[in-house]
């Protein structure tokens, strides 16, 4: 297809006892993993974390990655 490739950014993943309530606060790594799925079906291409995120939330973040690389 014609045109330029858009990388389409998700939203902020960020853990538990977040003063933003902008941000949705993740109750541990299964909703991470539900919450990165669900975007990326929608067509997010990349994900940011923010400051309260823990290593077993950003794992699932970082499989999907590899899996939609191997592409």
């Amino acid at each position: 297809m014609a045109g330029p490739r858009v990388e389409v950014t998700g939203p902020y993943l960020e853990g538990a006892g977040s003063p933003f309530i902008q941000m949705h606060n993740l109750a541990g790594p299964d909703e991470a993993r539900r919450f990165v799925e669900h975007w990326a079906d929608l067509g997010a291409t990349s994900f940011k974390a923010y400051t309260n995120i823990t290593r077993a939330e950003l794992e699932p973040r970082s499989r999907r990655r590899t899996r939609s690389a191997s592409r």
